[in-house]
C-alpha cells in the first residue's frame, strides 16, 4: 500500500495487493502513476484527493479493489483514461466535488454478487462545472451504469459509451441523471430495466433536465441506442410543464413502444434503423505509455493578466476546436477552429471575447475537441 500526504509521488511498473487501499494520496505536489496492477484490496484500488490537471494516472489494471476501483475528490482538470477495473462492489470510478473532469476509454465490470454497483459516478463541485464521460464500457452493473449530476449541456456530456447487461441480467438503470442538463449522444444502453432515468427540477434558480437529442432546436441527433430495456426506455420525474428532448434515437423497433416512455418526452422524431454502436472498450484497451496522446496542458501563466499561453498536443492530424467558456457554460472565444498537423501547438489568448472586448475577472475553461475527444482546463483571469 502507498499512502502519502503532500510531496512528489511517482510509481510505475509494480504490483500492489492485499491492502486496505492500494494507493491513497492527499494534496500531492505532483503525482505520476503508470502501469500498475492493483488487486485484492478491502476499500479502494486508488484514492486521490486534492489533485489537479498535472496528475498523471496512466492506464492500469485494478482487480477486486473492494468497494471502489478509483475515487477522486476535490480534484480539478483530471483525466481518468484507459483503466480496466473489475469486481468492485460499489463503484468502478467515483468522482466527487470535481471540476473539469474527463472519464474516457475505461472498461468496468462490476462484482457478480453486488446488488448496488455503479459503474461511473460524477458529482461536480458546482452546477456549472464541466465534465465529459465518453467511450467507456460498463458491464454487470446492478444499480446504475453511469450516474451524473449537475452540468450544463454546453460543457457536460455523456457520449459514445456502452452500458450492457446482455450477458449478466443484472437489471438496474443505464444512465441516471440527477438535476443535470448534460447531453447524451451515441450511447448504447442494453438489457437494463430502465434505459435512462432523469430526476429533473429546479436548483440554483435554473431548471435542470438532460438533452438526449435535439434535432429541432440544436440540429443535433441523439443517435443513442435503447435495446431490450424491460420496463422503460426513458423514465422522468419532476418535469412539470417542461418537455424533455429525446429526438433521433433508436429504440430497437419501429415504431417504439410508447408505453416505455414515462413523462412528457419528445421522442417522435425517432430513427427507423440502427445507427450502429461506437466500438466497445475491452479489458486492457488502455493506451500504452509509448503511444502519443491527445493532451491539453495547463495554461501559463495561470492566473494571468492580460494574456496566457495554451499548449496542446495532437497524436495525429485532425480538425481542432479550442474554445473558451465562461463559468455559466457559454462560449466566449473561439481560439482555434481548423485542421492542424500532429505534434505540439501553442496558442495565445488575450483575455478578450470574439468581439475583442476585455472579459471580466473570473474563472474560465479551455475546451479542446479533436475527432470527438475532449480535454478541459481551468483558467483564472485576474485584473
Amino acid at each position: 500500500m502507498l499512502h502519502s500526504r503532500a510531496g512528489a509521488i511517482a510509481l510505475a511498473y509494480c504490483g500492489i495487493e492485499n491492502a486496505y487501499k492500494g494507493i491513497s494520496v492527499d494534496n500531492p505536489d505532483s503525482l505520476k502513476l503508470a502501469e500498475l496492477q492493483i488487486e485484492n484490496c478491502a476499500s479502494h484500488g486508488i484514492y486521490c484527493e486534492g489533485c489537479d490537471s498535472s496528475a498523471g494516472l496512466d492506464p492500469r489494471t485494478i482487480t477486486d479493489p473492494g468497494l471502489v476501483g478509483i475515487e477522486v475528490r476535490n480534484c480539478t482538470g483530471m483525466t481518468l483514461s484507459g483503466h480496466t477495473i473489475t469486481d468492485a462492489t460499489e463503484y468502478g470510478i467515483k468522482c466527487y466535488d470535481v471540476a473539469s473532469m474527463t472519464v474516457t476509454g475505461n472498461y468496468i465490470l462490476g462484482d457478480s454478487n453486488s446488488e448496488d454497483f455503479v459503474g461511473i459516478r460524477v458529482k461536480p463541485v458546482s452546477d456549472t462545472s464541466l465534465y465529459l464521460i465518453e467511450e467507456n464500457t460498463v458491464e454487470r452493473c446492478s444499480s446504475r451504469g453511469i450516474w451524473c449530476a449537475k452540468g450544463l449541456g454546453g460543457g457536460a456530456s455523456v457520449e459514445k459509451n456502452s452500458i450492457s447487461d446482455a450477458s449478466y441480467a443484472r437489471g438496474g438503470t443505464g444512465v441516471y441523471f440527477y438535476k443535470s442538463s448534460a447531453k447524451m449522444r451515441q450511447t448504447t444502453v442494453e438489457a437494463k430495466t430502465h434505459g435512462v432515468v432523469a430526476i429533473c427540477g429546479q436548483s440554483s434558480g435554473s431548471f435542470w433536465m438532460p438533452d438526449l437529442g435535439d434535432s429541432t432546436y440544436l440540429s443535433e441527433d441523439g443517435d443513442n441506442r435503447f435495446l431490450d430495456n424491460s420496463l422503460y426506455y426513458i423514465w422522468t420525474m419532476n418535469l412539470g410543464d417542461s418537455t424533455m428532448m429525446a429526438e433521433r434515437n433508436w429504440f430497437g423497433t419501429t415504431p417504439p413502444n410508447r408505453r416505455k416512455f414515462y413523462g412528457d418526452i419528445d421522442y417522435v422524431s425517432y430513427l427507423t434503423s440502427d445507427p450502429g454502436s461506437f466500438p466497445r472498450v475491452l479489458p486492457g484497451d488502455g493506451e500504452s505509455l509509448g503511444q502519443p496522446k491527445l493532451s491539453l496542458g495547463q495554461n501559463w501563466p495561470n492566473p494571468f493578466n492580460p494574456r496566457t499561453s495554451i499548449l496542446f498536443t495532437l497524436p495525429s492530424d485532425g480538425q481542432v476546436s479550442l474554445r473558451i467558456y465562461n463559468a455559466t457554460g457559454q462560449v466566449v472565444r473561439t481560439v482555434v477552429d481548423e485542421p492542424r498537423e500532429a505534434g505540439s501547438h501553442e496558442e495565445l489568448w488575450d483575455g478578450c471575447d470574439d468581439s475583442g472586448r476585455r472579459l471580466a475577472s473570473g474563472v474560465y475553461f479551455a475546451r479542446l475537441v479533436v475527432d470527438g475527444k475532449t480535454r478541459v482546463k481551468k483558467l483564472a483571469l485576474l485584473k
